[in-house]
């Protein structure tokens, strides 16, 4: 089977005064927007130790991926997220799989 996923990757900086629990708040809020569009295999989120934050987003295909990019914007949780990030900083990239092995069995 030919492997479809989309591995999208974001990275940047918060507003300077955001503190990260209010940000952590807000990225979690997302999670109801992806529901709503569906698609989502996984999503991570994490902060390294130079204070730029790292999310990664595996969805199922290029479609899903096309619809959550094309609503993003427009949706409230969207909108939440925009509004704490530092815009100069934001890094956006995606790319079809070359190769996807899951450990748990309920997502092979």
């Amino acid at each position: 089977m030919e492997n479809t996923y989309i591995i999208e990757t974001v990275t940047y900086r918060t507003k300077d005064g955001v503190e990260d629990a209010a940000y952590i708040k807000a990225s979690q809020g997302l999670n109801s927007f992806i529901a709503r569009i569906g698609g989502a295999i996984s999503r991570n989120l994490y902060k390294d130790d130079d204070g730029l934050w790292h999310e990664q987003t595996v969805w199922d295909s290029a479609a899903s991926h096309e619809k959550a990019m094309g609503e993003f914007m427009a949706s409230a949780e969207g909108q939440a997220i925009v509004a704490l990030l530092n815009p100069e900083t934001l890094k956006m990239g995606h790319a079809q799989a070359a190769y996807a092995d899951y450990m748990s069995a309920e997502l092979a």
